[in-house]
């Protein structure tokens, strides 16, 4: 598993709580590796109540 994936498992479970910082920082590293679909899906999912 690399970097990225260890950090999003790190940050999985405050994101699971609904914690905004979490889903903040997993939105800002996804864009910072240039996965900006996925930053953009977790961000409206989290503002949904879905992530």
């Amino acid at each position: 598993m690399g970097r990225t994936g260890k950090a999003s498992q790190v940050l999985a479970p405050y994101v699971a709580t609904g914690w905004w910082k979490a889903a903040e920082t997993v939105v800002e590293l996804l864009e910072a590796w240039g996965r900006f679909e996925e930053a953009i899906a977790q961000a409206w999912a989290h503002l949904e109540g879905d992530g």
